[in-house]
Parts: C-alpha cells; structure tokens; sequence
C-alpha cells in the first residue's frame, strides 16, 4: 500500500482479514502520502489490529510511515502480542509498545525498529521492555535498532538480558 489516504488503507487492511492466502503488507509513506502530512492514525491502527489478531498466514509486516500516533502504535501492539504468524516486523517510528508485544509474540524472528521515539518519561519502561525481550523471547533471531534514541547507560541495562538467549543471531 503506498500513496492512498488513511481510510483507503483502512478498508485494504479490512479486505485483507478475509483474504487466505496474504503472507505479506508493506504499507509505506512518504511525507506527503498521507492527508495532512504524515501520520498514521487510530484508524490504521485498528485495521492493522483486527488483521494481526486474526490472520495465520502474514508472514511479513511492514509499517514505514513518518509518524505514527500513539494510538496507533498501541493497537499495532495489541495485535502483534496476539499474533503467531508474522515472522518478519519491520516498524519506522513506533514506541517501546511494540518491544512490549515482542516480548510475548513467540512468531517474529526478525525484528527492525528504526528511529523508535521514546520519551524521556518512557526510557525505564523501553529499558526494561528490551532487556525482556532478551530474555523472554525465543523465537528472535535478529534484531535492529536503528536510530533508537536511548542512552549507552540504558541500552547497557538492556543488554544484561543477552546472556540467556541463546536465539539471537544478529
């Protein structure tokens, strides 16, 4: 899905619920796909939602927007934690929700969070979310957290999970 205004994605993600055989969603936007700029919003999110919960097939999930609302990101994170199918998760702008849902999605193997938007009042909540990932996930093989903006100090807290996983590759 690329360059279509929020309720168009809406009702692809509605029509893609039913289809049996979708092992893949990239939805991708530039600064000026998305009607008034650049966000995905509550709307997308709930499509998204509804997807992940009950879909068996997606394998790969996409979401490579400027901006995500919180809302958003909340129920993309709701449906991911309820998800066991989509093994590759690719997310551009999210929050420590989606590192929240890794921890009991026991499908996704590789994960790339790029530019992840943690504020200062969530970082203990991020740490701590990462470093459970670390420990509690088996089924990630690679990880990738580009432009992450947390501190040295808290991703080496969040490291102190490593040493009992045993699935992380890369």
């Amino acid at each position: 899905v690329n360059h279509f205004d929020p309720t168009y994605v809406h009702g692809i993600l509605q029509g893609a619920r039913s289809h049996p055989s979708l092992s893949n969603i990239t939805i991708t936007c530039d600064s000026g796909t998305i009607l008034g700029g650049t966000i995905l919003g509550e709307d997308i999110g709930e499509g998204l939602c509804q997807l992940l919960q009950e879909t068996t097939v997606l394998k790969s999930l996409i979401v490579d927007g400027p901006r995500l609302e919180p809302a958003c990101v909340t129920l993309l994170a709701q449906g991911l934690a309820d998800n066991h199918s989509v093994q590759v998760l690719r997310v551009r702008n999210g929050n420590e929700e989606i590192l929240q849902s890794v921890v009991v999605n026991q499908s996704i193997q590789e994960l790339r969070l790029e530019w992840l938007i943690i504020e200062d009042t969530r970082r203990r909540a991020a740490t701590h979310a990462l470093c459970q990932v670390f420990q509690q996930n088996r089924t990630l093989t690679k990880l990738s957290l580009s432009g992450v903006n947390l501190r040295t100090g808290a991703l080496m807290e969040s490291l102190q999970g490593l040493p009992g996983n045993n699935t992380l590759k890369s």
